[in-house]
C-alpha cells in the first residue's frame, strides 16, 4: 500500500522528475492520473513523484498534427475542440462510453495506453 511513502516531490520538468527518480528508482512511482497508484499494493513505495506540473498536460497542433501530452486526462481529450477537428466525433463518442466521467476525469491519456 502507500502506507509506507514518506516522500512527496511536484517536479516542473520532466528532466527534474527524471533525476529524482533515478536517486531511488526501487522506491519511487510516477504520479500521473492516481488511478493506478491508487491501486498499487507495493509495500515497496517510500516516494511519490507527481507529474502534475512538468508540461505534459498540453493537446496542441504541429505541422497539421495532433500533439497530445501523456497527462492530458481523458475528458479533457474527448471534449477537445483541436481533437474534434482532426477527428470529428469518434473520440467524443468512444470515450464517454469508457469509464465513468469521474474517473475519466483523473486518467490520463498516458497511464491509460
Amino acid at each position: 500500500m502507500l502506507a509506507n511513502v514518506k516522500e512527496y516531490f511536484k517536479p516542473t520538468t520532466v528532466q527534474e522528475a527524471f533525476e529524482l527518480f533515478n536517486e531511488d528508482r526501487a522506491h519511487s512511482v510516477f504520479l500521473a492520473g492516481g488511478t493506478t497508484v491508487a491501486l498499487m499494493k507495493s509495500s515497496s513505495i517510500e516516494r511519490i513523484i507527481d507529474l502534475e506540473n512538468v508540461g505534459l498536460n498540453t493537446i496542441s497542433e504541429k505541422d497539421d498534427n495532433l500533439v497530445v501530452g501523456a497527462m492530458v486526462k481523458i475528458e479533457d481529450f474527448r471534449k477537445n475542440e483541436l481533437v474534434r477537428k482532426h477527428y470529428g466525433d469518434f473520440f467524443f463518442n468512444a470515450f464517454s462510453k469508457v469509464a465513468s466521467w469521474q474517473l475519466r476525469n483523473m486518467a490520463t491519456i498516458g497511464g491509460s495506453i
